[in-house]
């Protein structure tokens, strides 16, 4: 029983050391990029709580996918593209959430809640961050909203919006 002890306390302690590795290490990025990130970041919060269009615009790379802004392509299995025109039209509004507002406000920055985004391939595909749209209860699993930032042309912009499950 000793000894099964000494093990489980072993093993936790193995999980939580990797866990801190982990969460250390996904994020040895260049000052630049970081300074990059906060950039967007600060503008991406005045846009959202100025409920700002344009701003936010500004900050999107179009056309961006985005899975519940239409059905998904039978066959690319891609998330519907949303063009400027239609976000200029009614899909700005899933960025003015107050949900995402009240997240967004709370987190000072965004690396601290960034993680590593992936392309189907694998290869790097930018970084992603997440909230809660509806929380989870008796009755509901939840959801939560992801929203993919890349590089391009020398500053981050969301590329794309998804939810899950």
């Amino acid at each position: 029983m000793r000894r099964f002890r000494i093990i489980l306390v072993f093993l936790s302690i193995a999980q939580i050391s990797a866990a801190q590795h982990f969460r250390d290490s996904k994020f040895k990025i260049s000052k630049t990029e970081k300074k990059l990130i906060a950039a967007f970041w600060t503008d991406f919060k005045e846009a959202i709580n100025s409920q700002n269009k344009s701003k936010l615009a500004a900050l999107i790379y179009f056309p961006f996918n985005c899975e519940y802004c239409g059905p998904v392509n039978p066959a690319s299995h891609f998330y519907p593209p949303v063009t400027k025109t239609e976000f200029d039209q009614k899909f700005y509004a899933i960025f003015f959430d107050p949900k995402l507002v009240k997240t967004a406000n709370g987190i000072q920055e965004l690396t601290d809640i960034l993680e590593i985004a992936k392309n189907e391939d694998g290869s790097d595909g930018g970084f992603m961050f997440s909230y809660t749209t509806i929380d989870q209860s008796q009755n509901t699993k939840g959801r939560q909203c992801c929203f993919c930032i890349a590089k391009i042309n020398q500053k981050y912009v969301i590329t794309s919006t998804w939810t899950f499950p």
